[in-house]
């Protein structure tokens, strides 16, 4: 195993060979170099996945992401045995650190939500003195600052999520703390009229980053939700069979179909940059791509005239959506498309049709030999037609 890490040593590499220091180990594959971030604790080493040469990592942006990871684990903690003074802010860092080795899901916006809100609230306190109470505090304070109450409440499900973990691992006993949700009106999401998307897209069209438009036109034609629509790559197109590969899409792995006019605008960018892979929205950071898009979004809001009337990116999705669905395709179909984990999400987009309810009560009608069965069947059904 060679032990100094340099972009020379990487080009050397052989497959199924290492490097490691700095903190970090990197293999080298059949598919290329995989980046990890390397640490001791007594002895024992975790690894933790950083990412891969094939999707954009290399040892400049592996050394930032390290940084950002944190990974440490305080020398004086023996994860063999139970903690009970355990401070709030280095179970933090275990549970993170844990979760990485293990494959949890979603760890960079759980260690965000750590790092920017839990950590500095809770940070000293051992978790044995946190109460029931001082979770409700801090959730009201959060919630005067401005925060939502779906926002505290993902910050409550991390919390809630990391405490059960700590106690199932024997790291600290967590039963006395209790993480109750905030409640609070759910707010409707706002959907775009057909008029308002066309000024959006325009708007895009014409604003100084060229990215804003991709992010628009994508977000109205395919219903990705914003993270995803920021990691797509070149060659996750299949341009003959007209679909999208979501590698990491929130329900897990899928394809989406797109439309062609979509491709070519993605075929017509990729000869633009002379590129055959990479991230379409493609920025000099840690991840390789953009992160996020929120004020370019509302830059093309206010240049539509739509800014302060509570669309946020989100509502691009909710409005494919729905447009989907009013255009009469089955749930089933409309689930390909919205890439919702079950059919069941969809059904807030549906409306019955009393004219469709009155052509299915004939048909069974029908089907079961009645007399009247072609007699027409009064509108007795309440609600609205689609």
């Amino acid at each position: 195993m060679v032990n100094k890490i340099s972009k020379q040593n990487l080009q050397k590499l052989e497959v199924g060979k290492s490097i490691t220091g700095e903190g970090l180990e990197v293999r080298k594959t059949s598919k290329g170099l995989v980046f990890y971030a390397s640490t001791q604790v007594h002895g024992k080493r975790l690894r933790d996945k950083i990412g891969t040469e094939q999707h954009g990592m290399n040892l400049t942006k592996a050394r930032i992401k390290l940084k950002e990871l944190a990974l440490s684990i305080p020398e004086n903690i023996d994860l063999t045995v139970a903690q009970p003074n355990i401070t709030f802010s280095d179970a933090a860092k275990i549970y993170i650190s844990t979760s990485q080795e293990s494959g949890g899901k979603n760890i960079p916006q759980k260690q965000q939500q750590l790092n920017m809100h839990l950590v500095p609230y809770f940070g000293k306190l051992k978790i044995k003195n946190i109460s029931t109470l001082s979770v409700e505090k801090y959730g009201h304070q959060r919630l005067q600052a401005g925060a939502a109450v779906a926002t505290v409440n993902r910050e409550f499900a991390t919390l809630r999520h990391m405490l059960n973990s700590l106690s199932e691992w024997g790291v600290a006993e967590t039963k006395h703390i209790k993480v109750k949700n905030k409640s609070g009106e759910k707010q409707r999401v706002k959907t775009f009229s057909t008029e308002q998307i066309a000024k959006m897209l325009r708007c895009a069209e014409n604003d100084h980053d060229r990215y804003t438009y991709f992010f628009v036109l994508i977000g109205f034609q395919t219903a990705m939700r914003h993270k995803e629509i920021l990691r797509i790559r070149f060659e996750d197109f299949d341009f003959e069979n007209l679909t999208l590969h979501i590698p990491e899409a929130k329900a897990g792995s899928r394809v989406a179909p797109i439309h062609e006019s979509l491709a070519q605008v993605i075929r017509d960018e990729q000869r633009r940059r002379g590129v055959e892979a990479g991230y379409l929205f493609e920025a000099d950071s840690a991840t390789g791509h953009r992160t996020y898009m929120k004020k370019q979004f509302e830059r093309v809001l206010n240049a539509a005239g739509l800014s302060g009337q509570g669309f946020t990116p989100h509502c691009m999705r909710h409005t494919a959506i729905s447009i989907t669905m009013r255009s009469g395709v089955s749930v089933a179909d409309a689930q390909v498309i919205s890439g919702h984990k079950s059919t069941q999400m969809l059904l807030r987009y549906t409306h019955h049709n009393n004219a469709s309810v009155a052509r299915g009560v004939n048909a069974l009608a029908s089907a079961t030999a009645c007399n009247d069965a072609n007699a027409p069947v009064k509108n007795h059904v309440g609600g609205d037609a689609a």
